[in-house]
């Protein structure tokens, strides 16, 4: 099951770690493509599911909410009935890319932000550069894992999830990461 999900706003799924002049490096594949990795597509598609007040959760997804999985053993966790692929450009633009390594440098812009006192004064030494992505669509998948079979009340709880979720990202509640998810 292939989803896209197309961004409105600079956008920035980041890796936690500084890079060169800036304090939180960008996550990009090895040809230096913006990727979102499965793992964040299923934390976020599973929070807008439970959101959704779905029920079928725990099958799909595994184990249940974080604030839940504190208290379970490693042996009562479940594997899920879905493995969630990285996001990527489309393989089209990614060829088109490659072959013109110069025009990668257009897909990103850096940002600096900076933190506010209770006098709404800027505060010493928090200025802090962030590199975000142009507004763009990614592609992803959805597969089964171990044969299970995607039923279609399965994929019509997803198309309502993937309602949920017009945010994603770092900094999504400062106008980063507008974003429209749906199946292909």
């Amino acid at each position: 099951m292939k989803y896209t999900i197309t961004f409105y706003s600079f956008w920035r799924i980041g890796t936690g770690l500084g890079s060169g002049s800036k304090d939180s490096a960008l996550m990009k594949d090895n040809d230096d493509l913006p990727i979102i990795p499965g793992k964040t597509l299923k934390g976020l598609i599973r929070d807008a599911y439970y959101e959704c007040n779905l029920q079928n959760g725990k099958t799909l997804f595994g184990h249940e909410l974080p604030e839940e999985v504190g208290q379970l053993k490693k042996a009562d966790l479940q594997e899920g009935k879905l493995y969630f692929g990285t996001a990527h450009l489309p393989d089209d633009e990614i060829k088109f890319l490659i072959n013109n390594k110069e025009l990668i440098k257009g897909l990103y812009r850096n940002i600096t932000t900076t933190r506010l006192d209770n006098d709404k004064q800027n505060k010493d030494t928090a200025l802090v550069k962030s590199e975000v992505c142009i507004p763009l669509t990614l592609e992803a998948e959805i597969s089964p894992v171990n044969e299970e079979t995607i039923t279609n009340e399965d994929i019509e709880e997803l198309k309502k999830a993937f309602k949920m979720l017009k945010l994603m990202g770092e900094k999504r509640y400062r106008g980063l990461g507008r974003c429209k998810v749906e199946l292909k």
